[in-house]
């Protein structure tokens, strides 16, 4: 099983594995930003700061800075999936099968394309990451070891709640839950919820029609490389620049993390639902254009290509051949961007809208058992949606 893992599938699975490792580094990358606002000497706290004291030249620059790094993140995952799932031919060449075995196997390695990109991209991941561990200081912060320890102690004692550390009771713990649902925590739930459902479904429904514009096989003149006749110069210098076009506005929608949009978008229309809706709306929209695009592109074209000889136009083939063959591996991402939007939800609430994160945020300090409450709350809603997903995927299949 472990060389048919490591010969038969890993291989197939590595476009998508960088796919999705580019992508998560994306996601490290705004949720650096996003800690700024809680105090963190990121660009995020400088955005902030500078919004408060009136500053939108500045506020514009930071987010010029942080959309251009997001978009060099996503050149270089495009180049390296793009020299994998094509490599270099190899300059060497066997002229003659050596006869030994050992000799055939070192013969094959010697042959085996090469590529100096991808060989140095991987050197420069580990020595940046080398970097980061030993040049960042003390990772444990100022605290000694037994300030942590007691702090610790202090927390997981503050934990249990509160009628139960005066009894020792947990059957009064019951009432006291219930009574923070009727309180608040039941609006704050379904309120969060109801920001979730409705930014993933707007950004889905609204990805769908880029996705053919936006992939590098489709979104070209010559759709899946079909030769379709001698096609004039301004018409392929106008479809590169609707792919890219295409392509970067899904950056640019993802570069901003969902957060500061909301943050800013609170300071334009007011703190009500729907600045949190089209926040993660838009997010997601950029992230989800970006996965399903690559899934788009990662998948086999053959039947496509025989569609496109036929006489079928780059819409047709998207929509009846790639995205019913794609289907499943688009619910696994919009499932696990709809868990997503709910931790977001919930975090944004901390802008002040009766969310989840607003609990949190109100009972952090204070009282660490109805903070404790809350968060437990937010994690079964969000495993409730990982099962609910899973049974649908599986009846979907059947």
């Amino acid at each position: 099983p472990v060389q048919t893992f490591l010969l038969g599938v890993l291989p197939k699975a590595i476009p998508n594995l960088i796919t999705y490792s580019f992508y998560r580094f994306e996601c490290a990358l705004r949720a650096s930003a996003v800690l700024g606002f809680l105090g963190i000497e990121t660009i995020g706290l400088y955005i902030q700061l500078s919004h408060e004291e009136f500053y939108y030249r500045e506020v514009w620059t930071y987010f010029y800075m942080l959309l251009i790094l997001i978009v060099l993140v996503d050149f270089l995952g495009a180049m390296i999936r793009k020299r994998l799932q094509d490599p270099s031919d190899s300059n060497q060449v066997v002229q003659d099968e050596p006869s030994d075995r050992m000799e055939r196997v070192e013969a094959l390695r010697t042959a085996r394309p090469r590529d100096p990109f991808l060989r140095w991209t991987g050197i420069s991941v580990v020595v940046f990451t080398v970097l980061a561990w030993t040049t960042g200081g003390n990772l444990l912060g100022r605290l000694s070891a037994e300030r942590r320890w007691i702090n610790f102690q202090n927390f997981v004692t503050e934990l249990v709640p509160a009628p139960v550390q005066d009894s020792g009771n947990w059957l009064e713990a019951i009432p006291w839950a219930w009574q923070l649902l009727v309180d608040g925590g039941g609006v704050a739930l379904f309120t969060t919820l109801g920001i979730a459902c409705s930014a993933i479904i707007i950004s889905s429904m609204v990805v769908l029609p880029f996705l053919p514009l936006a992939s590098r096989q489709l979104g070209r003149p010559d759709p899946g490389g079909v030769w379709a006749g001698r096609v004039p110069g301004w018409i392929r210098q106008g479809w590169r620049m609707i792919g890219n076009g295409t392509r970067f506005l899904f950056v640019l929608s993802r570069a901003i993390p969902e957060y500061i949009l909301a943050f800013l978008l609170i300071s334009l229309l007011g703190l009500q639902v729907w600045p949190l809706v089209l926040a993660l709306a838009i997010h997601n929209f950029g992230i989800l254009g970006r996965l399903w695009g690559e899934v788009v592109e990662n998948a086999d074209l053959t039947a496509a290509e025989q569609a496109l000889s036929s006489g079928a136009g780059r819409f047709q083939v998207f929509g009846l051949i790639l995205f019913p063959a794609v289907f499943s591996r688009f619910l696994i991402y919009f499932f696990y961007r709809w868990e997503t939007c709910v931790k977001d939800a919930t975090v944004l609430g901390m802008l002040g809208l009766l969310t989840l994160g607003k609990l949190i945020a109100l009972s952090k300090g204070f009282f660490w058992d109805e903070m404790f409450f809350y968060v437990l709350l937010a994690a079964s809603v969000i495993l409730v949606t990982d099962l609910f997903s899973s049974y649908l995927r599986q009846w979907l299949r059947r």
